[in-house]
């Protein structure tokens, strides 16, 4: 039997899912060896709360919910708990929300994307989002389609209310597509060896002065942020 055959038969998808989180670990920890650390990650005892692993590079730790699919799939939807993409307490008025839905975790979702030539797995891409991509994307920072802005609004919306283990629909046009590792830690907010990005830190401030009802405590205007944030970003969205 193919190696093709082997993985994408039913009965071998738990086993399909295991090699490629593995290969997702190899990539992210080769990648921080090269930051010169040893990346962390520890698993759930139970899937009870939304998320497979949970990455550490000593001074963040990440709870990520994984997905797999071929390159050859249509699968473009994948069903995620609110909870697990709901932002931490510190963060619930700067995207918008009122103290009513309990916060979450802030954390992010990867889609191992595989693609096969012949028999054999030829290469590996990976598939990013989180609360900071739909929130920009709700908002038409990331200058994606109207379709993806009004379902990432959708999204936002689904997310201010009800349970923390009640699903949300992300689809494929909610996430960036990053070639390696590298771009993958660094576009979670995780130690890289690729160019750090303050995206975080500006869209929280961006969310502050749109949401918050304080005096403009900073020295950048609305557009600036806007700027910055479009720069922060820049290397991660298509040409």
């Amino acid at each position: 039997m193919s190696i093709k055959r082997f993985l994408e038969a039913p009965e071998n998808s738990h086993a399909r899912e295991d090699i490629l989180n593995n290969r997702l670990l190899w990539d992210l920890k080769l990648s921080a060896a090269n930051r010169e650390y040893h990346l962390l990650h520890y698993f759930p005892t139970v899937d009870h709360d939304g998320f497979d692993v949970v990455l550490d590079d000593r001074d963040t730790q990440l709870k990520i919910q994984l997905k797999t699919k071929s390159n050859e799939s249509s699968t473009t939807q994948w069903s995620i708990q609110k909870g697990l993409l709901r932002p931490r307490q510190e963060h619930l008025e700067s995207f918008g929300f009122s103290a009513e839905p309990i916060w979450g975790h802030e954390g992010g979702v990867i889609v191992i994307v595989y693609t096969y030539a012949g028999d054999q797995i030829a290469n590996v891409n990976y598939l990013y989002t989180d609360i900071y991509l739909i929130y920009l994307l709700s908002n038409g920072k990331l200058k994606q389609n109207r379709q993806i802005e009004s379902a990432s609004k959708r999204v936002m919306n689904q997310l201010a209310t009800g349970g923390s283990h009640d699903n949300v629909e992300l689809t494929q046009g909610m996430f960036l597509s990053l070639a390696n590792a590298s771009d993958l830690l660094s576009l979670a907010g995780l130690h890289s060896d690729a160019q750090h990005t303050d995206f975080r830190r500006y869209t929280v401030q961006l969310g502050q002065q749109s949401h918050c009802n304080i005096e403009n405590q900073w020295d950048v205007s609305l557009e600036r942020l806007n700027e910055m944030i479009a720069e922060s970003l820049a290397r991660f969205l298509p040409g």
